[in-house]
């Protein structure tokens, strides 16, 4: 089974929300959990969208993606008014999030029409993200859409 494994977003930091503290620690640990729960059990080709560019380097000797792109996180022109209760830093990082998605799927679209390659399953995600369990993809039936349970609020 062949898994477009893609990644997205800024890289987030150790000390709080949109990239503050360390994103290397950040990037490494995701990675070292991609790594063990996810890459060393599939047959995985990387895509990677982010506008941490000063990770660019990092992003590319770790995960070495067969494309990649990497740009400036552009500044959305946004009605703050029509989200009530967020401020707009927190606006602008879920415009991000969305482009970023947009685009890593984007090149893997582009990478399957160059190379005829077709996937069986696609994996969206975040370079912060530190996975405890390993993930079996031809376990996972392809016919349907399959999401982690993120959400675990009490009484939710």
């Amino acid at each position: 089974m062949k898994i477009a494994f893609g990644l997205h977003g800024i890289v987030g930091g150790i000390g709080g929300k949109y990239g503050v503290g360390d994103s290397k620690k950040a990037l490494e640990l995701g990675y070292d959990h991609h790594k063990k729960y996810i890459l060393d059990n599939n047959d995985c080709d990387v895509f990677c969208h982010t506008a941490t560019l000063d990770r660019a380097d990092d992003i590319l000797n770790l995960y070495n993606p067969v494309k990649y792109k990497f740009i400036s996180q552009p500044n959305f022109s946004v009605p703050l008014d029509a989200h009530t209760g967020y401020n707009g830093t927190r606006i602008q990082a879920h415009y991000h999030k969305w482009f970023s998605h947009k685009h890593v799927a984007e090149i893997r679209k582009e990478y399957e029409r160059e190379t005829g390659v077709k996937y069986d399953m696609v994996y969206i995600g975040r370079y912060d993200l530190a996975w405890n369990t390993a993930v079996n993809f031809s376990k996972f039936d392809p016919n349907k859409f399959w999401l982690g349970h993120w959400n675990r609020l009490e009484g939710i």
